[in-house]
């Protein structure tokens, strides 16, 4: 998900693509240029979003709210 006004991100992260210390690396380096690029980024895993949902939308929100005018 990506709200482009806000700069945010919201990556959700299973375990499964991360068995490869590569994959892993990957991502690292990819969300290290992602946020040199001025986006913030919250990282959640599938289980989070489906049984804890309030704490990750409200999350969500605060980090847009936060960041609203960030260009």
């Amino acid at each position: 998900f990506g709200w482009p006004s806000a700069k945010v991100g919201v990556e959700a992260d299973g375990t499964e693509h991360h068995t490869l210390t590569s994959q892993h690396e990957y991502d690292l380096r990819r969300q290290n240029l992602i946020q040199l690029e001025g986006w913030f980024l919250l990282r959640y895993t599938p289980t989070a979003l489906r049984t804890r949902r309030r704490v990750c939308a409200d999350q969500m929100r605060a980090a847009i709210q936060d960041r609203a005018g960030v260009a």
